[in-house]
């Protein structure tokens, strides 16, 4: 009985501690609509768009991942925003959020 107690004792203060660090936590939610305001008007590769379309227009972006997974995705890092490719074709462009000063 004995270890039990024991038992059941950390048990309940591990569950207290981890309620404890999970309260401290901080979210920040931004609304895509207010994530980089200054960078709306910014021309950026749309839906559909194929990769060569992307390189010709835009250039060569300054990073991008390998593609994984099946389909294939992958994405490319401009400085103001990042491309998200499936396959050969353009998914989704999202502006890159830049804090206030």
């Amino acid at each position: 009985m004995a270890k039990s107690s024991a038992l059941t004792a950390v048990l309940v203060l591990m569950s207290v501690v981890a309620g404890f660090v999970s309260a401290q936590a901080e979210v920040i939610h931004i609304p895509v609509s207010q994530q980089a305001p200054e960078k709306h008007d910014l021309p950026r590769p749309p839906r559909g768009m194929s990769q060569d379309a992307v390189l010709e227009q835009f250039g060569l972006p300054e990073g991008q991942t390998e593609a994984v997974g099946e389909p294939p995705l992958s994405n490319w890092r401009y400085s103001n925003y990042t491309v998200y490719v499936e396959s050969e074709t353009v998914i989704h462009s999202v502006l890159t959020h830049s804090p206030p000063s």
